[in-house]
């Protein structure tokens, strides 16, 4: 099973020995918004996330990654294309 991004977050934070206090204290993001974070109930911009693994001493590496065969693909190309006029 894979993590959330939110379990993903929080397994970095807590591998790091860390508690949600000295995180907040660490990156300057309230404790709230860390609870947030943790529990996939805020979508955090990239820069949050970095100061968010740079208090736990860690890096942040991010990947996308998606399934799909070069038909839709295209469809979904032209849909987007069509969509920014």
């Amino acid at each position: 099973m894979r993590l959330t991004l939110g379990g993903q977050m929080k397994l970095m934070r807590l591998q790091s020995g860390i508690s949600q206090a000295t995180l907040s204290e660490r990156s300057n993001l309230s404790r709230t918004i860390i609870s947030q974070i943790e529990n996939d109930h805020a979508n955090p911009s990239i820069s949050t996330l970095q100061r968010f693994a740079q208090a736990c001493n860690a890096t942040l590496s991010v990947s996308f990654s998606f399934t799909s065969s070069a038909g839709d693909l295209d469809a979904d190309h032209d849909r987007l294309e069509h969509n920014e006029t």
